[in-house]
């Protein structure tokens, strides 16, 4: 993460473009505003995606679940799609 003030990013716009398109997070501090942070698009989706997932409390603990079990190695491997919804319907 690298901090800069607005007047330094304007002169380095497209330098901090490149490092945000390639994952680093890049924070713009203004005087008589908020900062902000400029971060990839694919990095927005992916904060965007499990926002949403989370902003359900039914998925939350589904997904809280999950990492559980894939931390305890309780992984079930599938060969197909039809087998993991046939194992689904027998929970």
């Amino acid at each position: 993460m690298e901090i800069f003030s607005y007047t330094q990013a304007r002169a380095k716009l497209a330098e901090l473009m490149d490092k945000a398109a390639s994952g680093q997070q890049v924070i713009i501090h203004r005087q008589k505003a908020k900062p902000v942070i400029m971060i990839s698009l694919e990095d927005y989706e992916q904060l965007d995606e499990t926002a949403y997932l989370l902003s359900s409390k039914a998925n939350a603990r589904a997904l809280e679940e999950s990492l559980k079990e894939y931390e305890a190695g309780k992984m079930i491997k599938f060969n197909s799609i039809e087998e993991m919804i046939e194992a689904a319907k027998k929970r």
